[in-house]
């Protein structure tokens, strides 16, 4: 199975441009931004980098048969200017818990968490 086979052309193309967007572009960024997409297609909100860290991944991609581990991951991810923490201008937010989400959706999970607190 191949990646074009399980991964939608979404998905693909976002992880494509965010691989062009950033200064520093590598595989593991490229695979976080593939993987995310496919998250939200699948109706999820975001990536969860530890859990899926080391697990293999539906289908080779660019010859990774596994995602990296976590700590790794983490810190390639941090080490490029297309992700930032949450509350900065970023394609990509990377929270404290190492879930990766795309900024939108960060910013709507963030407005709900306040409008529940503020209730």
């Amino acid at each position: 199975m191949t990646s074009e086979e399980t991964f939608g052309a979404l998905d693909l193309h976002f992880a494509d441009l965010v691989g062009r967007l950033s200064d520093r572009p590598c595989i593991e960024l490229d695979l976080a931004a593939l993987l995310v997409s496919r998250q939200r297609t699948g109706g999820h909100i975001c990536l969860p980098l530890r859990e899926i860290a080391g697990q293999p991944l539906p289908a080779v991609y660019r010859g990774l048969e596994s995602a990296p581990e976590a700590d790794d991951w983490i810190e390639k991810l941090q080490g490029t200017d297309v992700v930032g923490a949450p509350g900065e201008f970023k394609p990509l937010i990377l929270d404290e818990r190492g879930r990766l989400y795309l900024r939108r959706y960060w910013e709507y999970e963030k407005r709900l968490a306040d409008i529940i607190r503020h209730a």
